[in-house]
C-alpha cells in the first residue's frame, strides 16, 4: 500500500513551571540533537525548531500513523530519558515539562499565538 501524505504539525511545549533550562548552549544543542535523532527514527521531518528559555517549538511533518499526542510523548520521553542521564541539575525534578502542549495544522502561526500560549502556562503549580 502506497500513502502520500503531507501532514504537518506546529507543537510547542513549555518547561514545568516554566523553568529557563535553554539558556546553556550545550544542552540546547544536546537536546536538538535527540530530537532530530528521535525525528528521523520514526520518519518525521523537522521543518524547523527552536528552543528559547522556558519553551520548545517544533515544526514538523508526521508520518500519518502518529497522533500529535504520540509526536508529543515520543519527544518528550526521549529528551527527558537524555536529560536525567546527561546533565546532573536537572536530573532530580520530577517532571521536566509540562502535560500540556500546543499543537497546530494551520500552514502559518503567529508569535501571539504561540506567545497567548507559553504566557497561558502557570509559573508555579
Amino acid at each position: 500500500m502506497n500513502i502520500v501524505s503531507n501532514i504537518k504539525y506546529h507543537i510547542v511545549f513549555c518547561t514545568r513551571y516554566r523553568k529557563i533550562i535553554f539558556n546553556d548552549k550545550v544542552f540546547e544543542e544536546k537536546f536538538k540533537e535527540v530530537i532530530y535523532q528521535v525525528a528521523e527514527e520514526n520518519n518525521l521531518k523537522i521543518l524547523k525548531l527552536e528552543c528559547i528559555r522556558e519553551h520548545v517549538y517544533i515544526y514538523l511533518i508526521s508520518d500519518p500513523k502518529f497522533s500529535p499526542n504520540e509526536i508529543f510523548k515520543i519527544f518528550k520521553v526521549s529528551t527527558t530519558s537524555m536529560i536525567r542521564k546527561e546533565f546532573d541539575h536537572l536530573s532530580k525534578s520530577y517532571s521536566v515539562f509540562t502535560k500540556n502542549y500546543l499543537v497546530s495544522t494551520e500552514k502559518n502561526m503567529t508569535d501571539e499565538e504561540i506567545n497567548e500560549f507559553i504566557n497561558s502556562q502557570k509559573k508555579r503549580g
